[in-house]
């Protein structure tokens, strides 16, 4: 009779009988032996951790009972599931200030993070195509800022009438 060895290892078994098998998760650590992390993407036997329409995620792991299980990240704090994994819930915006709390600066490079940095955008510049420079009328700033702390980023075009350079307005001289 063999007794599962949870984690990654070989089943140990009574009387000195090996049965040779492995149990691998990617996702395993000391905190999780049974590749059960929710807040990284793991895999076993071929199968990722990936995320359910209703918004759970849908964890494959090494147990000796049961492979899968699901879990409501929201459950764990300010999480929800994204790319097979729970992530915090926030958008952050790197040009947010006091005289733009929106974070709405046109003059400034800047840009959002969302969904625990799985989402990374910075502003540019645009004109039909993202640009490192433009100018003349249909030369606009790509500015992208948090509508909420709970959304991914939106995006407002911002027709720049000195020109853009490097992801902001040129400003007056």
């Amino acid at each position: 009779m063999c007794s599962f060895a949870y984690g990654s290892g070989t089943d140990e078994c009574e009387n000195n009988y090996n049965c040779g098998t492995i149990c691998e998760d990617s996702d395993t650590t000391e905190k999780y032996p049974l590749g059960d992390n929710p807040f990284v993407k793991g895999s076993f036997e071929g199968k990722d951790d990936y995320c359910e329409s209703n918004g759970e995620l849908h964890e494959v792991m090494c147990a000796p009972t049961s492979n899968e299980k699901l879990i409501d990240c929201s459950s764990l704090g300010d999480y929800l599931c994204y790319d097979g994994r729970c992530v915090e819930n926030k958008c952050t915006d790197s040009d947010v200030s006091n005289d733009y709390p929106d974070g709405k600066n046109f003059f400034v490079k800047g840009g959002v993070r969302g969904y625990g940095d799985s989402y990374i955008s910075d502003d540019f510049c645009y004109n039909n195509k993202r640009l490192t420079e433009c100018s003349g009328r249909d030369c606009y700033l790509f500015e992208q800022y948090c509508k909420s702390p709970f959304d991914s980023g939106d995006v407002e075009l911002y027709n720049c009438p000195l020109g853009c350079k490097d992801g902001a307005c040129v400003p007056a001289s």
